[in-house]
């Protein structure tokens, strides 16, 4: 790798004399190569050396000197790319400029960045652009925090941002990242657009939005919380449909995740060749021991009928224990039931009802000791052109 160098291509340093101070004067513009700087990232078990590739565009160095007043000066970098290459990102366009002018202005930094993208052959975001500012807090205590403010999004819609605080005096800082409502509509935005793996979704329409809060001190993180939440959302995954979908998540902890109680997810009608309406899942996240889903109630309509789950709680670790889970079957009608399965010549009416234990492991569901009753009156009637062709067939033997 280039070691790095600069090349100062203007250097103007000027005295200047007046009756009461003297000032110094400079403008220095300086064109750095490009260059590779390497770290040492220890967020793993097993540290990692990485890359950071860097091409720099001009930066300039403009300020004042007064010996009565102080500095007064400005950087400014101009078009810089940044690869990391372990990451398979690219920022590109990264404009900066730092003030240290505090007699004037409270705003420390404004930045932008034209491009980030990321290098995968199946990326995982669309091209985002960035621009923030930077300023610190005016007010007569010394401890005064520096305020981050950022939006992001692409060329066609800024959907991110994020608020920061921090004080270097004491530690304490706290950030909060909001994305703004989106509203996905079949002829005009998709999910897609944003994230490509979400291809798969189509004729996507409804909103969501969602916001996220982490404070912390010098111990540590203090209290994080965030809420997410989608409202009249319907989208087509393959062959399943997805119409009416609700929900707010609430989560009054992101490390470890736990949700406030009761978080409720409605559904209006789900398709995946067995049609279900009035999908109603009320349930809570708990991942203080061991990951966890404390599901509360579960309840939907079904072919005519309904089923209720009773209150469970599903491990989601894959070394725990599997879950027991008992589906409750109401007044299922027969004969929906029998032209759903489309079997020959097979027809009732009546209505089907009873329990279903379900065992739920990591890597299969087992069903035991279920059962299901038919409450009178019913009929049952099997009218098979296969039936009749063996029947047929068995008497022509006999004769």
């Amino acid at each position: 790798k280039k070691p790095l160098s600069l090349e100062i291509t203007r250097a103007n340093i000027e005295l200047e004399k007046n009756r009461s101070e003297i000032n110094i004067k400079h403008d220095i513009l300086v064109n750095p190569n490009k260059f590779s700087a390497f770290y040492q990232d220890t967020r793993s078990k097993k540290s990692i050396i990485r890359e950071i590739q860097l091409e720099a565009g001009s930066v300039n160095v403009t300020g004042t000197q007064s010996f009565n007043d102080g500095y007064r000066g400005s950087i400014l970098l101009n078009e810089t790319t940044l690869i990391l290459p372990e990451d398979q990102l690219k920022l590109d366009g990264i404009s900066a400029h730092w003030l240290a002018d505090s007699s004037i202005t409270n705003r420390i930094a404004d930045f932008s960045i034209k491009q980030i993208k990321h290098l995968a052959q199946d990326p995982f975001f669309a091209p985002l652009s960035l621009s923030g500012n930077v300023i610190q807090q005016t007010n007569v205590d010394k401890r005064a925090p520096y305020l981050l403010s950022l939006t992001a999004g692409t060329s066609s819609l800024s959907y991110l941002k994020m608020d920061g605080e921090y004080a270097i005096e004491n530690g304490n800082g706290q950030l909060i990242l909001q994305i703004s409502p989106i509203k996905f509509a079949s002829s005009k935005l998709q999910p897609k657009q944003l994230f490509p793996p979400l291809a798969a979704l189509g004729n996507v329409n409804g909103q969501i939005r969602g916001k996220a809060t982490i404070r912390w001190s010098k111990k540590g993180v203090s209290k994080s919380n965030a809420v997410i939440s989608a409202k009249d959302f319907s989208f087509a995954y393959g062959s399943t449909q997805v119409k009416g979908l609700n929900t707010r998540l609430s989560l009054n902890n992101l490390l470890p995740i736990r949700s406030e109680p009761k978080q409720n997810i409605s559904i209006q009608a789900l398709d995946f060749g067995i049609p279900i309406q009035d999908l109603l899942v009320s349930y809570q996240i708990n991942t203080r021991d061991t990951p966890r889903v404390l599901l509360d109630q579960v309840h939907f309509l079904i072919l005519g009928g309904e089923v209720t789950i009773n209150p469970v709680v599903i491990n989601l670790d894959p070394n725990a224990e599997a879950s027991q889970i008992e589906a409750h079957l109401n007044n299922i009608d027969l004969n929906t039931f029998f032209k759903w399965i489309e079997m020959d010549g097979l027809t009732g009416d009546g209505q089907l009802s009873g329990k279903i234990p379900l065992t739920l492991g990591h890597d299969r569901i087992a069903i035991t000791n279920g059962y299901l009753a038919a409450k009178a009156p019913g009929t049952l009637s099997l009218q098979s052109e296969k039936a009749k062709e063996s029947s047929f067939q068995a008497v022509k033997e006999d004769a």
